[in-house]
């Protein structure tokens, strides 16, 4: 497995065995570490990516620190900014919330498909950790038009 990692990952412009826990990625090279895993294990329909971002993502520390506490969904996803803030701090996000709803708006300079993929990944991998039944939509694209990248969360 880790051969096939390797092999994925032998154009990244950032060297594997060079990362640390503490390291600073830029977004650029994330985005570009998310296509070459897309490309060498996904079929070009980003659920790869999604779905690998909804199982590690509520794992960061700052994510599952908040996903733990006991507190209703709707207060969990308006603390979202400020953990975006801490892990991603790349563009801005902005959370409507109510009893069974959230409306994420993400207004990030750097809207790609894998993007895309990593946050309805993320939001899906939050309402697992919290064992609720739910479903993530993307509702907005920049790249069709709209001003921000919208994800709307139900449960």
């Amino acid at each position: 497995m880790r051969s096939a990692l390797y092999d994925a990952l032998k154009g990244w412009s950032v060297n594997p065995d060079e990362l640390t826990q503490d390291a600073r990625v830029s977004a650029e090279a994330y985005d570009e570490f998310l296509e070459l895993l897309e490309s060498k294990f996904g079929d070009g329909s980003y659920d790869l990516v999604r779905n690998l971002c909804a199982q590690v993502i509520p794992a960061i520390s700052t994510v599952r620190e908040q996903i733990l506490k006991a507190i209703p969904l709707a207060v969990l996803a308006e603390m979202a900014p400020v953990v975006y803030g801490k892990e991603w701090n790349d563009g801005r996000l902005v959370v409507k919330a109510d009893r069974r709803e959230a409306v994420f708006s993400h207004f990030d300079w750097m809207p790609t498909p894998s993007f895309c993929a990593m946050f309805q990944g993320t939001y899906e991998g939050i309402l697992r950790r919290r064992t609720v039944y739910g479903l993530v939509t993307k509702t907005r694209y920049i790249r069709a038009g709209d001003d921000r990248c919208e994800y709307t969360a139900r449960w």
